[in-house]
């Protein structure tokens, strides 16, 4: 009787062992694969400069070409962004654009400016915003993505 008992307490304690550690999902697993973390785009516009803009397309870099060191580009770290404006001459408004994101599923991404400074030839100020932007869906395209505001 007594074997018996130990065995029952053994398989009893084998299978709340099973469950704590089976049982729960793999930390992480419930967010999404964060595809923009780590890279660098070049965008069609000051990227988030205004949330009225419906649309950004986000393009690779030429490797090796003179147009890959001028334009708007965004950079994506693992919660926030960062974008610059480069020209081949001084006589224009440099704008970047700081904030962070977030992905709320595997294909939209919501969106919180911090800051927007601008200096050189501007008609704006420098803001400090720290607003919510809102939610944009994330498209694969052939070079690259597309951001489009879905509210």
């Amino acid at each position: 009787m007594q074997l018996s008992v130990r065995i029952f307490f053994l398989l009893v304690l084998t299978g709340i062992c099973s469950v704590s550690v089976f049982g729960q999902p793999a930390k992480g697993s419930d967010k999404s694969e964060n595809v923009l973390a780590g890279t660098t785009w070049q965008v069609d516009g000051v990227p988030f400069e205004t949330k009225d803009r419906e649309l950004y397309s986000l393009s690779t870099i030429p490797e090796n070409s003179y147009e890959s060191h001028w334009g708007h580009f965004i950079t994506f770290d693992e919660t926030t962004f960062s974008s610059s404006y480069s020209a081949p001459c001084g006589n224009d408004c440099f704008t970047s654009v700081f904030g962070s994101y977030y992905f709320v599923t595997a294909n939209q991404i919501h969106i919180t400016v911090k800051s927007i400074n601008r200096h050189g030839f501007c008609e704006r100020e420098s803001e400090e915003l720290n607003r919510n932007y809102g939610y944009y869906r994330l498209e694969k395209t052939a070079g690259g993505w597309n951001l489009t505001r879905t509210d």
